[in-house]
């Protein structure tokens, strides 16, 4: 996948590691599935970085969610000069997100 991302190239890219949502099934439920290990996420995590670099996409935001693997993160990584302030604005809960199509979910954010 990351040597089509290669070719593609492009400006801006965001790296998730599993977060179970305590609404989905897997939480509310006593689903069984099988998990990487925290060693094989970092390693995933690594290639992802390694393969953004040779793109020379920079990582510009970062975050955490409740229940991620490993105690990791998300990464969003950019061109320079490309930032996405929404992206910012979405994790600081200040942005409204409006989504479309099958398991979207819009937030709200009021004055």
């Amino acid at each position: 996948m990351f040597r089509r991302t290669i070719n593609i190239k492009p400006p801006s890219l965001t790296i998730h590691t599993f977060a179970s949502k305590r609404e989905s099934e897997l939480s509310g439920k006593k689903i069984t599935v099988s998990h990487s290990t925290e060693s094989e996420i970092v390693k995933m995590l690594d290639i992802a970085q390694k393969y953004a670099n040779i793109i020379d996409i920079k990582p510009y935001y970062m975050y955490r969610q409740k229940h991620i693997e490993g105690n990791l993160e998300n990464v969003g990584y950019c061109l320079s000069g490309l930032e996405y302030m929404c992206n910012i604005q979405i994790i600081e809960k200040k942005q409204t997100i409006i989504a479309f199509g099958a398991g979207a979910v819009s937030k709200f954010m009021l004055p």
